[in-house]
């Protein structure tokens, strides 16, 4: 759209249900900062950038400037709402306002977070996995009992979002398990062990 913006590290990005476009910039979470033999560093983003004419511009939200990498963003898509989260190294963000405006809504470095069709909220939250019901206001810990997590990859599924899967790799960076849920995380299952010879994208 435009190779002159500020910055041009973009890492995610989110559609409002009112059609606000939000993106984050900034990779260090994901690779070296300043790079090893392994990888090239990780380049420094600057905060959020926001449409509200269906991305023909953007501009950057300079009070998020401080807020990090931003990781992750999800909406909520369900009608009439302006919601959305951002994961990022201080915590998760929170908009009502179609991304014009920032919250804190939990602490502690997140890299993902999705958002269900009912509105209920998942993300990682340092090493745990945590959920909301009330649109972030408050979260409960819902992290698959002994899974040791470095980085977690969710989804939830749009038919039934009782259905919540997980991928998870260790401080290894080797993968985990697949891990899924039938009751919104009261209770996980195994499905993909770490070791499976069909699941092993991490080798």
């Amino acid at each position: 759209i435009n190779d002159y913006q500020e910055n041009l590290n973009v890492s995610c990005i989110a559609q409002a249900a009112s059609g606000e476009i939000c993106y984050g910039t900034g990779e260090g979470e994901f690779v070296s900062v300043t790079g090893t033999a392994l990888g090239t560093p990780g380049f420094a983003g600057a905060g959020i950038f926001r449409s509200t004419n269906r991305g023909r511009s953007f501009t950057r939200l300079t009070a998020t400037a401080n807020y990090g990498n931003i990781n992750s963003m999800a909406a909520d898509m369900r009608s009439g709402k302006s919601i959305i989260y951002a994961s990022t190294s201080g915590g998760i963000r929170k908009s009502i306002d179609g991304g014009a405006t920032w919250t804190m809504a939990k602490t502690g470095n997140s890299k993902e977070v999705k958002v269900g069709v009912d509105g209920m909220v998942i993300a990682q939250s340092a090493s745990t996995i945590v959920k909301s019901t009330d649109e972030g206001t408050t979260w409960t810990t819902i992290t698959p009992p002994s899974v040791g997590i470095s980085r977690a990859s969710i989804a939830i599924s749009p038919q039934d979002p009782s259905y919540v899967y997980i991928m998870v790799s260790g401080n290894d960076s080797k993968l985990v398990g697949v891990y899924r849920t039938k009751d919104a995380g009261s209770s996980w299952e195994q499905i993909i062990a770490a070791s499976s010879t069909y699941f092993d994208p991490l080798i």
